[in-house]
């Protein structure tokens, strides 16, 4: 029997936020409290790439199995307690994992629990069988944006060696709600999606990220963990938006978050209407890669690094320098003052190297070799050589393992234009006479960063709100683009276009999902009023 929660706020529970979260988070969900909601965020531009090779070679089902794998174990649970199920765990086809789902419930449990799955996000058959060979046929997601300048890697795919066309592997829509809506309003009480946008799944990015709202990836690394309730206005809200897909949320001067004894209670989030257009992740077999580490200890490591690179240079080939579209030499930490042991005292070179050309990554690796003993002192090393078209979404509810109920989901009636995001300076800085002391950023402010396709979302804030008037009149568009106040939670939030290249799925950088990159603007020295206390 389903719950109706028509009366009260409801109840929604996370259990994963990549596919690879322990099964037993959705079983211990379901049982350890008292929940309406249940969902599970499985997809990353990574694993949608990696699976979609997969699947084409017939060696993947096209659904995530760890979603297959927890919905075995639970089907009972909620058909006993009317919990509801939305995950995205359908991945490339949610059609596949619901009728696994159908028949487990109809066949073997013999349950009376209604099952749905969201299709029209595979726009493959429409914008395949491959690549664009004009920047115009596909446009890039910030090409409406003029700070955003893609690298001349983004449209490799136009520049095949052989001049043929660069063949598409797949090519998946991010929707939004109105499915998933329409789903739950038939009744369906688990509904199986594809590749939905983050904030879709009913509590939005709070909760889609699985343990990072209760403490994890965190850069206050003693902070006590908390457990979130997601009741009151913040659902309220999200409920009275449930017609628009993928709301465009905004939580600058309005979002308000309040610390009470049992939880965290957030706010003053209002909706819009979303953008005519929706993100569309396309993937293409891209290069061959590789990644060579090269250690260097103790003394005078600059020099012996510089070394290095003027014989790699040297010896590498004409011919296969043009060959490469990726050659980095990536310098990474630095040695401790007088060092206790060996480790503490070795750095690392990263070199990654990417080719549409095997043999041209293999010649990197033969250059190494060429220089195998004319290297500076201590050299050593380990080696890794592995390595715009109309959606007919619809929700299909399946009344037996053969029939389908389908029903058109409409377009919204009401866009809001896509236009770039708002930079400007602080208004009405604070200016600071007095004297100042050099502390490391980190010392005064907490941060978080991460991906989205090409560019890195970074935010930082001080939980001292007497530090917010400091930090909001320091990090000024001068140091960083495209910065966001945001008043009552005392942040700015910044995103950096185009750091990560081609996305997550083929990165240079040896931190391609910008995690760190939080962390490494924290440890940068910064001139604080002297009056401050830490």
């Amino acid at each position: 029997m389903l719950r109706d929660p028509e009366s009260r706020p409801v109840k929604v529970a996370n259990c994963s936020g990549y596919h690879g979260d322990p099964a037993y988070e959705m079983y211990r969900q379901a049982t350890l409290g008292e929940v309406d909601f249940i969902t599970g965020d499985y997809l990353a531009e990574v694993n949608l790439a990696k699976n979609a090779q997969a699947r084409r070679a017939r060696k993947h089902p096209g659904y995530e199995e760890t979603a297959w794998q927890r919905l075995q174990r639970i089907i009972d649970v909620i058909a006993e307690k009317g919990i509801r199920i939305v995950i995205n765990g359908g991945a490339l086809d949610p059609k596949a994992l619901a009728i696994e789902v159908a028949a487990l419930i109809l066949d073997e449990k013999r349950l009376d629990l209604r099952v749905a799955y969201v299709s029209g996000g595979d726009l493959y058959p429409q914008v395949g069988p491959n690549m664009p060979t004009t920047k115009e046929e596909l446009q890039h997601l910030g090409s409406g944006n003029p700070s955003v300048v893609p690298s001349e890697l983004t449209y490799a795919f136009m520049n095949a060696p052989d001049g043929r066309p660069t063949p598409m592997i797949s090519a998946h829509a991010y929707l939004g709600a109105r499915g998933i809506v329409e789903g739950l309003r038939r009744g369906a009480q688990i509904i199986i999606c594809g590749r939905v946008a983050d904030a879709t799944l009913i509590a939005g990015n709070l909760t889609e990220s699985s343990a990072y709202v209760t403490g994890a990836n965190f850069t206050l690394i003693n902070i006590r963990l908390i457990s979130l309730s997601l009741l009151g206005s913040l659902l309220q809200t999200l409920r009275k938006m449930a017609p628009v897909p993928s709301p465009t949320k905004h939580l600058g001067t309005q979002g308000l978050v309040t610390l009470m004894d049992d939880g965290v209670r957030v706010s003053g989030i209002r909706g819009s209407p979303p953008p005519p257009t929706t993100k569309l992740a396309v993937f293409y077999p891209g290069a061959y890669e590789a990644e060579i580490l090269l250690n260097a200890t103790g003394y005078a490591t600059a020099q012996k690094w510089d070394l290095l690179e003027k014989q790699i240079r040297h010896f590498l080939p004409a011919s296969v320098a043009n060959d490469l579209d990726t050659l980095e030499l990536q310098r990474v930490g630095a040695p401790e003052p007088n060092p206790s042991s060996q480790l503490k005292s070795t750095i690392y070179m990263r070199i990654f190297v990417a080719s549409r050309s095997a043999p041209a990554v293999a010649a990197v690796s033969k250059t190494m070799e060429n220089i195998a003993h004319k290297h500076f002192s201590g050299f050593h090393a380990t080696l890794d050589m592995r390595t715009a078209t109309e959606i007919p979404e619809k929700i299909n509810i399946l009344e037996d393992r053969s029939k389908v109920a389908s029903f058109d989901i409409p377009r919204p009636c009401q866009y809001v234009s896509l236009e770039p995001r708002e930079t400007y300076d602080p208004t009405s800085p604070t200016v600071y006479n007095g004297p100042t002391k050099d502390i490391r950023l980190g010392d005064i402010a907490l941060a978080r960063s991460g991906d989205k396709g090409a560019n890195l979302n970074f935010g930082i804030f001080v939980p001292n709100p007497t530090h917010w008037d400091w930090l909001r009149s320091f990090m000024t568009t001068s140091q960083m683009q495209a910065l966001t106040e945001f008043p009552h939670i005392h942040a700015v939030h910044f995103v950096i276009y185009g750091i990560l290249g081609r996305g997550v799925s083929s990165p240079s950088r040896l931190d391609g999902y910008g995690k760190g990159f939080a962390d490494y603007i924290r440890d940068k020295i910064v001139q604080v009023p002297a009056q401050f206390k830490l």
